[in-house]
């Protein structure tokens, strides 16, 4: 990133690493060591189920249970029915630490006053059956502690794995703080659970599981949380159901990593991209100082939509973010190969501190500061389309909000060492306000179809590199201003057409033709233009070559070197910020050329 940056003015500041998680997990995680079994699927119960009738001091013991006023005690592994309503009451499992309980909710309604509805003191496995056609309730007022002094935090509350199966549905609502939580492992294979929570949503230790269901969260912290730091612990798996959270923190947060495979999730955090503080430039350049509404305090609440301490990896299912903060964020690393992105963000799109690398699967990020940030960008394949305040795909070092430089940070016109922006595949559309591509390092793309707006303003660039600009494979459409202008280095291994003129509006068709006068490339303008840079495969030595904007020639040019034309000899340039937006929805897609 060329600019000097000095600090982002931003109403959502990133905890990279909450104190709640402590240490860095150790991941990836190996997913097909992964293990489903049998009774974490629903099932038909037989004529072995004990049933319990719950009814405000009338509830009868019974063999496998006690009871104590309106407090119901499961003492024995087995199956358990449960029918019936307590208005101040709770279901406690207390088993031996090797045996599963199953209860089965028939259309039960459960209120605790004063400690958790469902509370797990002991056992190796509960699962919670919800049978098709019920609809049970589950409502707290208040955390409570047990007779040794644990706290007990969630409406549901296991110190055991938990499994929630079925089809029908349950209602929790946590009043005193979180709306599910265990100590060990979560899976979901059923069920439409309907979660209000004062905190989090739901949260678990050791690794949350989901391939079915249907789960529904609003929650005033967190939507998911994984919480454990050892080896094999603190991380979210998806591979199938939908999941709908509304947070006003972190949509999916993991000590460790993030893996989709599969499923939908739509998210909501921190209020959306639209609650997020424009950010502010002070003294009319980025890095000079820091803008009058500065947050100042030390701690503030994380508004990121799926973030993670080690691995975001997504290799299928759907994805929908509206982000105060960052949409996908990882402190270290962000793989994409498959799925599908959707993403509004009030900061980066998506943003690794390490590597983020994209080999398939279609992302969309419709809006945001800056688009894919990362010291290291590797783009192999996919559909990636990004609009951005700022730059497009940001190639830069450090931490998120650190990539400061200037008379603050670092010099923003040297190299770094690490740091680098590769394109080898895939079919990439940016839209940016500030830089197209930036890298704070090289810049090479060697394959791929790549079409880039850049900047109205003449403080940034289409292209932008500390380092090495080469084109040396695939296709390339730069359009933008020419105040900073970087064209590709002589050195590229593919010739590349410069040409610069007057302004041409948003919605101009660009179209590069050959001597023939077949079409090369083809594009309607995002937003207005001053200059264009085409490279392709196509393009011969000594051979002509036109550029018309409208049908209008705009330059006629002679391949006489590996980067010919007016402007051809810029070099690399480096600035400040550039200026407007053009009408994304309507003018991002190439007309021809693809």
């Amino acid at each position: 990133m060329k600019a000097i940056v000095a600090a982002y003015v931003v109403l959502c500041l990133l905890i990279n690493t909450p104190s709640a998680l402590g240490e860095q997990a150790a991941g990836p995680v190996d997913v097909n060591a992964i293990e489903w079994k049998a009774k974490d699927e629903y099932a038909e119960y037989g004529a072995e189920a004990i049933h319990i009738a719950l009814a405000d001091g009338a509830t009868e013991a019974g063999e496998g249970y006690d009871v104590e006023g309106d407090v119901v005690t499961i003492t024995r592994e087995g199956t358990y029915v449960l029918t019936g309503s307590l208005s101040d009451g709770q279901i406690v499992v207390r088993v031996d630490k090797d045996e599963d309980v199953r209860l089965v909710l028939e259309n039960v309604a459960v209120t605790s006053t004063s400690a958790a509805p469902l509370y797990v003191v002991q056992a190796d496995k509960v699962i919670v059956s919800l049978p098709e056609g019920t609809q049970s309730t589950l409502v707290d007022k208040q955390t409570a502690q047990d007779e040794e002094g644990r706290e007990i935090t969630a409406t549901i509350f296991a110190r055991s794995d938990l499994t929630i199966n079925g089809s029908g549905s349950l209602v929790i609502r946590a009043g005193a703080r979180d709306g599910i939580a265990t100590k060990d492992t979560l899976k979901l294979t059923g069920g439409t659970l309907d979660i209000e929570a004062s905190d989090d949503g739901i949260v678990a230790k050791d690794r949350a599981l989901i391939r079915g269901g249907d789960v529904s969260i609003v929650s005033a912290g967190d939507g998911v949380k994984v919480t454990g730091t050892e080896a094999d612990q603190g991380y979210f798996y998806m591979e199938g159901g939908a999941l709908h959270i509304t947070a006003a923190g972190d949509g999916i947060q993991a000590a460790s990593s993030v893996l989709i495979a599969g499923g939908e999730i739509e998210m909501t955090t921190g209020g959306g991209s639209a609650s997020a503080e424009q950010k502010v430039e002070a003294f009319g350049g980025r890095g000079w100082g820091v803008g009058a509404q500065q947050q100042t305090q030390e701690e503030s609440i994380s508004t990121k939509g799926i973030k993670a301490e080690v691995y975001v990896d997504m290799t299928g299912g759907t994805v929908a973010i509206d982000s105060c903060d960052d949409s996908i964020h990882s402190n270290d690393t962000v793989r994409i190969s498959g799925g599908v992105i959707q993403a509004s963000s009030g900061d980066d799109g998506v943003h690794a501190d390490a590597v983020l690398e994209i080999s398939g699967g279609k992302v969309t990020i419709a809006e945001s500061y800056e688009g894919l940030e990362a010291a290291s960008v590797e783009i192999t394949g996919g559909e990636i389309e990004v609009r951005a305040s700022d730059d497009g795909i940001n190639a830069a070092g450090g931490s998120d909000g650190s990539q400061q430089s200037g008379p603050f940070g670092r010099d923003s016109f040297a190299s770094q060492e690490g740091v680098s922006l590769v394109i080898s595949g895939g079919l990439l559309y940016v839209d940016a306000s500030g830089d197209g591509l930036d890298s704070n390092g090289d810049l090479t793309i060697t394959g791929g179809q790549v079409y880039v707006s850049g900047p109205t303003g003449s403080g940034d660039g289409t292209f932008d590199s500390n380092g090495t600009f080469s084109i040396d494979g695939g296709l390339v459409l730069g359009i933008g201003s020419t105040g900073m202008m970087e064209t590709p280095a002589q050195t590229s291994k593919q010739n590349t057409l410069v040409v610069t003129g007057t302004d041409y509006a948003a919605g101009s068709v660009v179209e590069v033709r050959d001597a023939a006068g077949s079409a090369l490339a083809s594009w309607i303008a995002p937003k207005q233009f001053a200059s264009v840079i085409f490279s392709s495969p196509e393009i011969e030595r000594n051979a002509t070559y036109e550029v018309y904007v409208d049908g209008e020639l705009m330059e006629e040019i002679e391949a006489t070197e590996v980067t010919s034309g007016a402007g051809s000899d810029w070099g690399n340039s480096r600035g400040g910020r550039g200026g407007g937006r053009g009408d994304w929805e309507e003018n991002r897609s190439p007309r021809s050329g693809l």
